[in-house]
């Protein structure tokens, strides 16, 4: 959610231009890295250089290119598709006026774990962990534990309560968790469990928050506190 205030912050102040920048991954965060937009027609098209690419991609990974829209399309245009296409890059914009999101994912891109924009029952901590097993580990998680109650109710999904042992996890010590297992966590405080995440090492965890985009972040002591469960997966040595 903060990543996405930055960006409306970053539109806002360049109106009537648009803005443009860049999702970079760093270690355990993601960080918006704005730019100058370098276009003849600021008001209509956005040109990122060459100097402030090689300068983003110094902090770390570059998940997405972003900008902004101010007139009525709400929409990619098509150069923005074929210059995704071109880099095989994920493009994300924000309209001013609707004050919308969306989204463009190149389609010769196999599946990026970070950097996916919230979707409940689309893009979601639950759907990030289906994800990762299959790409990491070659691991088919089902979907059938996952039901339009979803966003309500968190029992119905498979890592959260009795069904996460029909698909090959099992319970392990919270203290002695290894790179690959699931954590099922008390994340806001309710009195049933609320999120799911990836241990991957270092002290780090892969998530998608609500709201935000999926990312790295810090295994803090807080979520350590949270957590209720870690489960591991048979097939994982």
């Amino acid at each position: 959610m903060i990543v996405k205030k930055e960006i409306i912050k970053h539109a806002r102040s360049e109106l009537p231009n648009e803005c443009c920048g860049f999702l970079v991954q760093k270690t355990d965060e993601m960080v918006v890295f704005r730019c100058v937009n370098s276009s003849s027609l600021k008001n209509k098209h956005f040109k990122i250089s060459a100097k402030e690419y090689l300068n983003a991609a110094t902090l770390g990974e570059i998940i997405s290119v972003y900008h902004s829209h101010i007139g009525d399309n709400n929409d990619f245009s098509e150069h923005d598709k074929v210059q995704s296409e071109a880099q095989n890059i994920r493009y994300l914009l924000y309209h001013v006026k609707t004050n919308q999101f969306k989204e463009y994912i190149p389609k010769g891109k196999k599946i990026d774990l970070i950097g996916r924009n919230f979707e409940v029952g689309v893009n979601d901590c639950f759907s990030l962990c289906l994800d990762y097993y299959e790409v990491e580990h070659d691991i088919k998680i089902s979907k059938r534990w996952k039901d339009h109650s979803f966003s309500v109710n968190y029992s119905n999904i498979w890592l959260y309560e009795k069904n996460f042992k029909k698909e090959g996890f099992f319970e392990v010590d919270k203290k002695k968790i290894k790179k690959g297992d699931g954590l099922i966590i008390n994340k806001y405080g309710e009195e049933f469990p609320s999120h799911a995440a990836i241990y991957i090492g270092n002290d780090c965890i892969l998530h998608h928050p609500e709201n935000g985009f999926s990312c790295i972040e810090e295994y803090s002591p807080s979520l350590k506190k949270r957590t209720v469960i870690a489960l591991r997966n048979k097939k994982i040595k």
